[in-house]
């Protein structure tokens, strides 16, 4: 095992003292009377727990949020499903994790949407999914709108309906759902669902990309290249790419500065560029 630098073992400190200050404060407070309190007491313990980064205090964290959910607290119960379902303090566990999400859907439309989209792509449980989704769409949940407009452009536990999945993604698109907004630049680009709209398309492109997306800033950076005089212009929307973490963009640059032409050669900036690609993972010569 390395030796931990000085100031990692100052930091690693902190963060024993700080865990143990709030197993303390939990110990407290769970000799409190009042179900409600002692619940949503424990769950921002809880959160603090998790919010060090340490294992082990995720992993009483756990413990800590079996407890508050038993008391009654959904947000709690929802907590526990997704570290148990992520293995996030402990093993995975995602049976028990999809019972407490379970709890928490019936009280929380996010939990719900949560369950819904987690069940929607398991065949046997397709169904279950739609109906939680529902339920989280009902309550206004944007991310259920674009669950189960995915679900009805693929006939995932209902019949396909491109017209109907077109409904649902616009709505979770204009809630700002970036992956609905480019489900939908797609589905107008192919005319699924409606009639075929350029237009349409480059407009939801260009809101994913506004929003920070990679592959929205992809897409106009390509619609960019393809009109006379535009690849210089798709340079600052690669260069946003490649800040949401695209290695594509980066070859991409690094190709445009090694080639040169309508974007002058540019022996530093390829280098600079190539070097960024291989930093996000992008492999030269793929096998």
């Amino acid at each position: 095992m390395r030796e931990l630098s000085t100031r990692q073992s100052v930091g690693y400190a902190r963060r024993v003292a700080s865990v143990r200050e709030l197993l303390d404060e939990a110990i407290a407070v769970l000799d409190l009377a009042d179900r409600d309190e002692r619940a949503a007491k424990l769950f921002v313990i809880a959160a603090k727990l998790q919010a060090t980064g340490d294992d082990v205090a995720t992993a009483e964290a756990r413990a800590l949020l079996v407890k508050a959910a038993d008391d009654g607290s959904a947000l709690a119960a929802f907590d526990l499903g997704m570290l148990l379902v992520s293995g996030r303090g402990g093993e995975i566990d995602t049976a028990a994790g999809l019972l407490w999400l379970g709890r928490a859907a019936t009280v929380l439309p996010a939990a719900a949407t949560v369950l819904g989209g987690m069940l929607l792509f398991d065949g046997e449980s397709a169904g279950d999914g739609i109906t939680w989704l529902r339920r989280g769409a009902a309550a206004g949940e944007p991310s259920a709108f674009w669950l189960l407009g995915a679900a009805h452009l693929r006939g995932l536990g209902v019949a396909v309906d491109a017209g109907q999945a077109r409904l649902l993604m616009a709505a979770a698109a204009d809630a700002g759902v970036v992956e609905a907004q480019l489900e939908l630049a797609t589905m107008f680009a192919d005319g699924v669902g409606g009639v075929r709209d350029e237009t349409s398309a480059a407009r939801w492109e260009q809101r994913a990309a506004e929003a920070g997306s990679a592959v929205g800033c992809m897409r106009v950076a390509e619609r960019a290249a393809a009109r006379p005089g535009g690849l210089t212009r798709s340079i600052a929307w690669l260069e946003r790419a490649v800040e949401a973490g695209s290695a594509e963009a980066a070859a991409r640059l690094a190709y445009l500065y090694t080639m040169g032409g309508e974007v002058p050669a540019d022996e530093a900036a390829a280098r600079h560029w190539i070097a960024r690609a291989g930093e996000l993972g992008w492999q030269w010569n793929p096998k």
